[in-house]
């Protein structure tokens, strides 16, 4: 199985981790990555200058279809395309 999360930097819901405790969107969607990667799983995750909108994910539901069938290989795979390293 294959994975293309994507994340927009202006994402500022919080998730709720129990009694006082919560995460930003952001924090939550790199651990998720970092989750992956540490799991062995393929892995292609972007962030963007953006929010939780249907525009962005018009924009690049494409581009995932794309990277998700085609062969891992030579597509970026267990590369970021943005911050959080």
């Amino acid at each position: 199985m294959r994975f293309y999360p994507e994340a927009g930097r202006y994402e500022f819901g919080e998730i709720p981790l129990g009694q006082d405790e919560s995460v930003s969107l952001g924090q939550a969607n790199r651990h998720f990555r970092d989750l992956l990667r540490a799991r062995g799983h393929p892995i292609r995750y972007g962030e963007f200058p953006g929010g939780h909108d249907y525009i962005r994910w018009r924009n690049t539901l494409g581009n995932a279809i794309v990277v998700l069938v085609d062969p891992p290989a030579g597509r970026g795979w267990h590369q970021d395309d943005g911050p959080g390293e």
